[in-house]
Protein backbone atom coordinates (compact mmCIF):
# COMPACT_ATOMS: atom_id res chain seq x y z
CA UNK A 1 0.00 0.00 0.00
CA UNK A 2 3.04 2.54 0.84
CA UNK A 3 4.54 1.51 -2.22
CA UNK A 4 1.26 2.61 -4.55
CA UNK A 5 1.00 6.06 -2.40
CA UNK A 6 4.57 6.98 -3.37
CA UNK A 7 4.10 5.78 -7.05
CA UNK A 8 0.96 8.08 -6.98
CA UNK A 9 2.09 11.07 -5.71
CA UNK A 10 5.59 10.55 -8.62
CA UNK A 11 2.84 9.68 -11.01
CA UNK A 12 1.12 13.41 -9.77
CA UNK A 13 4.51 15.36 -9.72
CA UNK A 14 4.87 13.77 -13.21
CA UNK A 15 1.39 15.21 -14.30
CA UNK A 16 2.08 18.38 -12.95
CA UNK A 17 5.36 18.73 -15.23
CA UNK A 18 3.58 17.23 -18.25
CA UNK A 19 0.89 20.16 -17.91
CA UNK A 20 3.16 22.95 -17.11
CA UNK A 21 5.65 21.77 -20.74
CA UNK A 22 2.65 21.48 -22.75
CA UNK A 23 1.37 25.31 -21.62
CA UNK A 24 4.83 26.11 -22.61
CA UNK A 25 4.71 24.15 -25.80
CA UNK A 26 1.22 25.74 -26.95
CA UNK A 27 2.02 29.13 -26.17
CA UNK A 28 5.68 29.19 -28.54
CA UNK A 29 3.51 27.46 -30.52
CA UNK A 30 1.51 30.51 -30.91
CA UNK A 31 4.02 32.74 -30.90
CA UNK A 32 6.56 30.82 -33.35
CA UNK A 33 6.97 31.49 -37.28
CA UNK A 34 6.37 28.51 -39.53
CA UNK A 35 9.35 27.32 -39.53
CA UNK A 36 9.18 25.89 -35.96
CA UNK A 37 5.64 25.79 -35.69
CA UNK A 38 5.00 22.46 -37.06
CA UNK A 39 8.08 21.05 -34.79
CA UNK A 40 6.11 22.51 -31.51
CA UNK A 41 3.00 21.30 -32.67
CA UNK A 42 4.10 17.69 -33.10
CA UNK A 43 5.78 18.15 -29.43
CA UNK A 44 2.36 19.55 -27.98
CA UNK A 45 1.02 15.92 -29.59
CA UNK A 46 3.17 13.54 -27.61
CA UNK A 47 2.93 15.80 -24.66
CA UNK A 48 -0.29 15.20 -24.66
CA UNK A 49 0.10 11.60 -25.71
CA UNK A 50 2.42 11.43 -22.22
CA UNK A 51 -0.16 13.08 -19.93
CA UNK A 52 -2.52 10.64 -21.51
CA UNK A 53 0.22 7.65 -20.52
CA UNK A 54 0.07 9.21 -17.17
CA UNK A 55 -3.47 9.64 -16.15
CA UNK A 56 -3.91 5.78 -17.62
CA UNK A 57 -1.00 4.65 -15.06
CA UNK A 58 -2.71 6.83 -12.02
CA UNK A 59 -5.88 4.82 -12.54
CA UNK A 60 -4.48 1.89 -12.93
CA UNK A 61 -2.74 2.47 -9.36
CA UNK A 62 -6.00 3.50 -7.93
CA UNK A 63 -7.45 0.46 -9.07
Amino acid sequence: MLDQCVLREQFRRLQETQQEALGQYETAARQADPAVKADLDQLCREKRRHLELTERLLEIIEE
